[in-house]
């Protein structure tokens, strides 16, 4: 079993579940259920998978088993450096915390 991100949305126009694995370009399939859609899914990984190692491709190593260390190093322009400081201190954050308040606020928004 593989641990790739599955995402399962109803389609309208399609009047299926479909699911979608977004680290697999391309990987998706159907079901008439969330959970057949999940079950279909796998299947779907299993031969993306099987079709890359025929192929010769590297296979994509899960995000979810990636190893994070929490540190991002990142360059931007010194008047939005400036800006963000103003505002974590506004709020009584420092910058970093600042930072990550926001940018966990907006990946939670994807969702």
């Amino acid at each position: 079993m593989f641990k790739y991100k599955v995402e399962v949305n109803w389609s309208e126009e399609d009047h299926t579940f479909i699911a979608n694995v977004p680290e697999l370009k391309g990987c998706k399939t159907h079901g008439s259920t969330p959970i057949e859609a999940m079950e279909m899914a796998q299947d779907a990984i299993d031969g993306y998978i099987e079709m890359l190692k025929n192929l010769g491709d590297p296979v994509p190593t899960p995000l979810s088993v990636k190893d994070c260390s929490g540190r991002v190093t990142i360059r931007m322009k010194p008047n939005l450096h400036r800006d963000l400081i103003n505002q974590a201190e506004v709020e009584g954050l420092s910058l970093n915390e600042y930072m990550i308040k926001n940018l966990k606020v907006k990946n939670d928004s994807r969702v």
